[in-house]
């Protein structure tokens, strides 16, 4: 049975696709977070921000043909 997830590591290891948020752009987007609040920024007064890079993988290695239906 084909398998789609969210994270990237699932279709490398056993998924037909997956789709999601790229989580080391969101690793990388961190420190500057806690660099704020470390100079005085008060948690609850910083900006949610959405994330902005996406991920699409798909696994070309799936040797059985998936039917469309």
């Amino acid at each position: 049975m084909p398998l789609i997830g969210w994270a990237r590591e699932f279709t490398e290891a056993v998924g037909l696709m997956s789709y999601g948020v790229n989580v080391v752009d969101l690793f990388r987007r961190a420190p500057g977070y806690v660099d704020r609040i470390l100079k005085g920024a008060r948690p609850g007064e910083l900006p949610v921000e959405q994330a902005t890079r996406f991920d699409l993988v798909l696994n070309l290695n799936i040797h059985a043909p998936v039917p469309v239906t």
